[in-house]
């Protein structure tokens, strides 16, 4: 087994053990980590273990389902990352890009200052 793979095995036991010993919240039950105790620490072809932070701690990211989602409303664009542990959901991010403009204004004038100036970005389309 290369160095690697086994600090990667490590920090993964590291953190399953962390979660195992912290208190369930009364009426819940303590999560299930024999899915996340199975997963396979493979190289690749570099010899690195490459890892992604989820509920369960570190993980390798090869042994998790990677799926994707786009939302394309009026006013923003949102790409969506979620992974999976088997059919467990344990990462999700967000990805958002307003399509708007936004304008934000300086209070300088306001505390002796110089007057107050005016921003304004603009949006993917390139008009204010």
């Amino acid at each position: 087994m290369s160095e690697a793979v086994e600090r990667a095995k490590a920090l993964a036991e590291s953190d399953l053990a962390r979660i195992a010993a912290s208190p369930v919240p009364e009426g819940e039950s303590p999560p299930d980590l024999s899915a996340a105790r199975a997963v396979t620490f493979a190289p690749d072809e570099h010899g690195a273990v490459k890892l992604i932070w989820t509920r369960y701690g570190h993980l390798p990211i090869d042994s998790l389902r990677y799926e994707t989602a786009w939302h394309d409303e009026p006013d923003y664009v949102k790409f969506v990352e979620r992974y999976f542990l088997g059919d467990e959901l344990v990462k999700e991010s967000a990805h958002v890009l307003a399509r708007q403009g936004a304008e934000a204004h300086a209070a300088a004038g306001q505390f002796g200052g110089p007057p107050a100036m005016s921003l304004t970005l603009t949006s993917l389309t390139g008009a204010p």
